[in-house]
């Protein structure tokens, strides 16, 4: 073949790559904060649990 369809093919296949490499990180690190604000809010509700439903400062107004 003619060196310049593997030079193109060479260039396509790293471009396709870092595409696909962005796609994947980009992704996990959605996973990562999804997982991190489900377990902020599980926590959060269960201080809410141990308060009666009050936050701390309405239990200071009260």
């Amino acid at each position: 073949m003619n060196v310049k369809v593997w030079e193109l093919i060479l260039i396509v296949v790293v471009a396709l790559g870092l595409g696909f490499w962005q796609l994947y990180d980009i992704n996990r690190e959605l996973r990562k904060d999804r997982e991190k604000q489900a377990n902020a809010n599980a926590g959060k509700s269960k201080d809410d649990d141990e308060h009666g439903g009050k936050t701390q400062t309405d239990d200071a107004s009260s």
